[in-house]
């Protein structure tokens, strides 16, 4: 596979995911009674599958939860001017809150 066709992928992957999430209940934040009992992987799930609301944050840093298994959440984004620092380059406050080094 090429670097391009896994970019592709890459982007229509997250597509998938943002429709979903847009056709639930959005960026929120879930209730006690939501998550009773789910672990934090169901919770993950739940949100990937619209059934709780999603962090708010996503919106603003501009990422998306792509994928949730045990012992791994994938988030993407892409950096836009706002997530810039005086200098013209990513902020590292991005980068730090949407990678996690495993």
């Amino acid at each position: 596979m090429t670097n391009e066709q896994q970019l592709e992928r890459w982007l229509a992957r997250e597509q998938e995911v943002l429709a979903k999430l847009n056709a639930g209940p959005g960026p929120g934040v879930a209730s006690p009674e939501q998550v009773a009992g789910k672990t934090g992987l169901e919770v993950m799930q739940a949100m990937m599958n619209a059934e709780l609301p999603y962090a708010p944050i996503a919106r603003t840093l501009d990422f998306t939860i792509v994928e949730a298994s045990a012992g791994q959440a994938v988030f993407q984004g892409t950096p836009l001017a706002q997530h810039l620092n005086p200098l013209g380059t990513v902020h590292g406050g991005w980068i730090a809150t949407c990678s996690i080094p495993r």
